[in-house]
């Protein structure tokens, strides 16, 4: 979530994660850094469908470099989805 008026979501069913992670962490940077007064966090988040919110990327202030953090369930789902083809 980039701002605190605006959601943005991506449903994860195949190898398309990939560049639907790097879109939505540079999105949720770039919205940040453009609306001072409304900004929530620079930061891709993942959501397991039940109960369990997960970061999975973050801004570096020093180079503004993003970063993508891949553990746990995330890592799991993710890695299973970059093996599956594209619908």
């Amino acid at each position: 979530m980039s701002t605190n008026g605006v959601l943005l979501y991506h449903v994860p069913r195949d190898a398309g994660i990939a560049a639907a992670l790097e879109n939505l962490a540079l999105l949720a940077v770039t919205a940040f850094d453009n609306d001072e007064r409304r900004r929530v966090t620079p930061a891709a988040f993942w959501w397991d469908g039940v109960d369990e919110v997960t970061q999975v990327s973050n801004v570096d202030p020093d180079t503004e470099q993003i970063d993508i953090y891949m553990s746990g369930e995330f890592e799991e789902m993710y890695s299973r989805l970059l093996t599956r083809p594209a619908d």
